[in-house]
């Protein structure tokens, strides 16, 4: 998977432009600007106009995998037909053609999936009989938390040298390099990874003829980096950065980081929108076997409004205030584990309750909370920790065991009703509402 840069912002409300311009006022230039309302996915890009028209556009980027949707648009500001030739490399080669005529003063759009199929990686060649102009809408929804669009104009001259001065893979943001060969021979690239150390990576990579190169930039560098890159080649080629994110802020239509544990991130169990409050505390040290659980320690994300257990916090961890989404730290419950070992999230009864990592489901089981009230346990192999288990309880369950989940995606059930029985302290001492909730925590693998 592979992700590209977007400028979001919330709120915007624009026109969702579906023509190609051809402008200029007060010799400013034209820009094209989509919004939200693209099928489930929120956001918008903006890209400025191209001064020249080409015989040639390159794009070395371009996704149909799920949860992307890549197009091709190409204006033809000609008097007479424009034919067109497009070339689609995978990594595998010039595995996809088509020819399209574009009639006179008029606009072509392409879904790239109708020619390549879903689940590719692929870069484009377009070229013209006479002079045209050709960008790439992608629209995404990566991971449940990074949903939007962007756009980019081609570039028209494939080069020996690529600069990008941007790069990041700390939490929240994947890094991308993606790199188009249109030679009839092998590229040989030499990539420099320059942090504020300098430059501490390199990697030599053979990108065959007519082919596409990706790598996720956190394979060479590590997380937690601010990176810059120089891309070398001995024969020209073309080269994209893309970055996704999720900065700082959750998606309200959507799924939110609301901890990190184990060096994994942890997204809420619960949609944004339906969030009544988060809290963290205690978790038992046995399981519903009543066996020995091995709570991990979980390290909230967002803004701490109030920690009433400071005793209990992981030594050397100090609470963040990042902003929203906010949560509370209850006082003792006498258990003797860390503070923040487990977490309620709330939601009125009925809301969805989604898988909080990727991975699959091991076991789904009932069982009496409190030796009195019924139940369901929902526990999860998250992918590449065998040695873990992520436990979500107190819901109706319509996942089976065996099932693969995806993260902040896939529904394992609806929040339980507990209200019908008791009060829980998340809706007691802090939201004031009935206190149903889904509760998380991270246990060791038995």
């Amino acid at each position: 998977m592979r992700m590209k840069p977007v400028c979001i912002k919330r709120g915007v409300v624009l026109p969702f432009l579906c023509l190609a311009l051809v402008a200029s006022w007060a010799a400013l230039p034209p820009a094209r600007a989509s919004a939200a309302g693209y099928s489930p996915w929120s956001g918008g890009h903006d890209a400025s106009g191209v001064t020249e028209t080409s015989c040639t556009w390159y794009f070395a980027e371009g996704c149909t995998r799920e949860g992307f949707d890549t197009w091709l648009c190409v204006l033809n500001p000609q008097e007479a037909v424009a034919n067109l030739e497009i070339s689609f490399l995978t990594p595998r080669g010039n595995e996809f053609q088509r020819s399209v005529p574009v009639s006179p003063l008029s606009r072509y759009t392409l879904n790239v999936a109708e020619v390549v199929g879903t689940g590719q990686d692929v870069s484009m060649v377009v070229r013209s009989d006479l002079p045209v102009v050709a960008e790439r809408p992608v629209y995404f929804n990566y991971r449940a938390n990074r949903s939007g669009g962007h756009d980019a104009s081609g570039v028209t001259k494939a080069s020996c040298t690529w600069y990008f001065a941007e790069g990041c893979t700390r939490e929240g943001f994947d890094t991308w390099l993606c790199v188009l060969n249109p030679q009839e021979a092998v590229a040989n690239l030499e990539i420099s990874f320059l942090t504020p150390r300098g430059n501490e990576f390199q990697r030599s990579v053979p990108v065959s003829p007519l082919s596409r190169y990706t790598l996720n930039v956190a394979e060479v560098v590590g997380t937690g980096q601010d990176v810059s890159m120089v891309v070398r080649s001995d024969l020209p080629v073309v080269a994209e950065r893309p970055v996704y994110f999720n900065y700082r802020s959750p998606n309200p239509s959507g799924s939110y980081a609301v901890a990190e544990s184990e060096g994994m991130a942890l997204a809420s169990p619960v949609r944004y929108a339906d969030t009544t409050g988060i809290m963290f505390h205690e978790a038992s040290r046995y399981d519903i076997h009543d066996q020995p659980a091995n709570p991990r320690v979980m390290f909230p994300l967002g803004g701490c409004v109030g920690d009433a257990n400071p005793g209990a916090r992981y030594p050397g961890w100090e609470l963040q205030d990042s902003g929203d989404p906010y949560y509370w730290v209850q006082e003792s419950r006498g258990r003797g584990t860390f503070s923040t070992t487990a977490v309620d999230v709330g939601a009125k009864a009925g809301c969805a309750v989604l898988a909080p990592v990727d991975g699959v489901v091991e076991r789904v089981e009932p069982y009496s909370l409190y030796g009195s009230y019924p139940d369901q346990r929902v526990s999860i192999m998250p992918d590449g920790r065998a040695d873990l288990r992520v436990v979500v309880v107190h819901l109706e369950a319509t996942v089976t065991a065996g099932t693969r989940v995806r993260a902040g995606i896939t529904e394992l059930g609806r929040v339980r009703r507990l209200s019908q029985f008791f009060v829980s302290d998340l809706g007691r001492y802090y939201t004031g509402e009935e206190g149903d909730h889904v509760h998380m925590q991270v246990n060791l693998a038995p």
